[in-house]
């Protein structure tokens, strides 16, 4: 029996069973461009983060597990005849929900081919393929699990790689399979991006530094402020308060020499300007050619650090190669709370587009200003909490706010759960096509 279904995130979906009265979790993960399958057998806690899935289904009975012959996809029917179709597509792996024959619900729903259900796409009848598929060499019954230089894969026959599993339990074998590729998948891309921060951190060290050397080259080449100082007290006799230029005799190079002058100095404090000047040159010399050397050591510390995290085999090696500069992302949209539900509000086009597309879940409530411009807005799922009257009143408020109708006494409000929320493609930043829609008649206001 489906116990609970839940997401965790857009990339991992659990399923709670009871089997032979005892739990019987299978998890989901889309992760890396690839899918996998994993079933446990012990107690699963859910976390305050999950978002309720499949919810027709629960305190359903299974009824049997239906293997697709020549494809990648099983069906888990149930006892009211409706189906939870797995599709191990890797990097398209998908679990729908078929109900009366049509599709009710889609664990990842960007994946639109997936809401249409063809019942030929789990029938192979290619008999070239068929016949292809059968003349592999297997060992029936059994399922291994091999690790080579990429990492680690499942296999219906013996290898010449190295072994890791043998089993006659598909689960045990998928499961085994999932937890040590998904381990070196985690390390893998943590080594990409840890190698492409680091790089982009040297390439700004050996700008700045560039940068820096050319400024302290211009700095020593200018000419000596007081070397002006000595020529200007040289000639204060000839020098009067009000001149703005004077050509001297530059006794350092044999060569005449215009001096600019302050008109409201007089000679002396003329000099004195251009000595205080070669103070400070000599201070801010000091300054930059103490900032270049600090930049060559940061430089030189994470050209050592990268070639470390270039070297590493596997996490345990990379995980104390951190930099030491945590960057903290802010949180990209405008955030509101009521009756315990949090409201989240898009602050212009792309930024609507960032909040639908990437931020939202099928089950969130999406609301807009109906016929005009204005900012998406979303309120946010909790499982086993129904959007009321009120929070849906309130946050219509909001959206009619942050839109053109702002001035009105009352505007029209659109609302539908985000899956009926599609962004055609080639359309315009912030444009979305709604399947099913609601509307709520509100005074724009920000309670």
């Amino acid at each position: 029996m489906l116990n609970d279904a839940f997401s965790l995130s857009k990339q991992e979906l659990v399923l709670l069973f009871t089997l032979d009265g005892r739990p019987f979790t299978i998890k989901v993960i889309a992760k890396f461009h690839a899918g996998f399958l994993l079933f446990e057998n012990t107690p699963y806690s859910k976390g305050s983060n999950a978002l309720a899935c499949f919810e027709n289904f629960y305190g359903h009975k299974v009824k049997g597990v239906e293997p697709h012959l020549y494809n990648r996809s099983f069906a888990i029917q149930f006892d009211n005849g409706a189906q939870l179709i797995f599709k191990c597509y890797d990097a398209l792996i998908n679990v729908i929900a078929l109900e009366n024959g049509e599709v009710s619900d889609v664990f990842r729903e960007s994946i639109q081919n997936d809401w249409t259900y063809d019942e030929a796409e789990f029938s192979v009848a290619d008999q070239h393929i068929i016949a292809r598929l059968d003349a592999v060499s297997i060992c029936e019954g059994t399922f291994y699990v091999y690790k080579n230089a990429g990492g680690y894969y499942l296999a219906l026959n013996k290898t010449n790689d190295e072994l890791v599993l043998q089993t006659n339990d598909a689960p045990e074998a998928s499961s085994v399979f999932a937890r040590y590729q998904l381990n070196v998948a985690t390390f893998q891309q943590a080594k990409i991006s840890r190698i492409a921060t680091l790089e982009g951190e040297l390439k700004k060290y050996r700008q700045q530094i560039k940068l820096s050397e050319q400024s302290i080259k211009q700095l020593v080449h200018e000419s000596p402020f007081e070397e002006t100082g000595h020529l200007i007290m040289a000639n204060l006799h000839v020098l009067k308060t009000g001149m703005k230029e004077a050509e001297l005799f530059n006794f350092y190079t044999g060569k005449n020499i215009k001096v600019k002058l302050k008109q409201d100095l007089s000679a002396a404090d003329n000099a004195a300007y251009y000595y205080r000047k070669a103070k400070n040159k000599k201070i801010e010399l000091e300054q930059m050619e103490q900032k270049l050397l600090s930049m060559r050591q940061k430089l030189v510390k994470h050209e050592e650090l990268l070639q470390q995290v270039q070297q590493a085999e596997n996490s345990k090696q990379l995980k104390p190669l951190q930099l030491s500069k945590k960057q903290q992302e802010v949180f990209p949209f405008k955030k509101f709370t009521f009756q315990g539900f949090e409201i989240w509000v898009g602050k212009n086009a792309a930024n609507n587009d960032l909040l639908t597309q990437k931020y939202s879940h099928k089950n969130d409530l999406w609301l807009h200003a109906k016929g005009v411009t204005g900012s998406h807005t979303v309120i946010k799922h909790k499982a086993g909490k129904p959007f009321t009257n009120d929070i849906i009143t309130y946050a219509a408020q909001i959206a009619a706010h942050y839109s053109k109708n702002k001035g009105n006494a009352l505007a029209a409000v659109t609302y539908t759960l985000k899956k009926f929320v599609r962004k055609p493609k080639g359309s315009e930043p912030g444009q979305v096509v709604i399947d099913r829609q609601d509307v709520v008649m509100v005074e724009p206001k920000i309670s």
